[in-house]
């Protein structure tokens, strides 16, 4: 049985359960949090949902090409997560997933980190949570939920690629596993706080693992969480 442990931080709304939700996928693979400011308006404000699921951190830290100062990502982050608030929409920061650091080593300098990545992921979580407190919003720590279940193992678990599950040394992004897991969190987290009832549209604004890289559209955590947000919904 899958344990559900969320630092609440704000409330939402109720309806009926009665319509379908839509849930939109605004993930761009290789984005960081540069990247999610600059499109936040296009990509979600405009949009007007009545709540945005928010992941990015992997590319600002992980990602060589794209390395963001601790600084300049808190900065970056506050300023998405005001603006989403600010717009009337409720959101949900999630922290990333833990990485295979061996595949990740073998696709990025490893002398280029400050630190080993989950290490580094931790420290980011820390700021990521006070962020939410500080701001009211929601906060699921996807890094822990992971951790909890000995993800991942190098090589051998079924959630995050790797050479033994997809013949990838990927060791960054999820499995079809590994995203029915994260959109299994995102519902239960909803269920659990009655805030199904309030939500008609879901925007899951973020980097590759919000997009799906290495599944099938129909398979990423969005796709998947539609799906679960909608079983035994009643239509008109």
């Amino acid at each position: 049985m899958l344990l559900l442990i969320v630092l609440r931080v704000g409330t939402l709304s109720a309806r009926p359960f009665c319509d379908s939700i839509i849930v939109v996928n605004k993930g761009l693979g290789g984005n960081n949090s540069n990247e999610l400011l600059a499109r936040l308006d296009a990509d979600v404000l405009t949009l007007k949902p009545n709540l945005v699921v928010l992941m990015v951190g992997t590319n600002d830290f992980l990602n060589t090409k794209k390395l963001v100062s601790m600084e300049q990502y808190q900065l970056n982050l506050k300023t998405i997560a005001t603006s989403i608030k600010e717009s009337g929409s409720q959101l949900i920061v999630m922290s990333s997933p833990p990485v295979d650091s061996t595949f990740l080593y073998q696709r990025h300098d490893k002398s280029l980190y400050a630190d080993v990545p989950n290490i580094m992921l931790q420290t980011v979580n820390g700021m990521v949570a006070k962020m939410a407190l500080e701001t009211d919003v929601f906060y699921i720590n996807l890094f822990d939920k992971f951790q909890s279940h000995n993800i991942p193992i190098h090589n051998q678990d079924l959630f995050i690629r790797n050479e033994y599950n997809s013949g990838s040394n990927d060791g960054v992004h999820p499995t079809d596993l590994g995203y029915h897991f994260i959109a299994k969190v995102i519902h239960q987290f909803i269920v659990k706080n009655d805030e199904l009832s309030s939500v008609r549209t879901i925007v899951c604004f973020g980097d590759s693992i919000t997009k799906g890289v290495g599944s099938s559209k129909r398979n990423s955590y969005p796709a998947q969480l539609e799906q679960m947000l909608n079983a035994g919904v009643v239509k008109h």
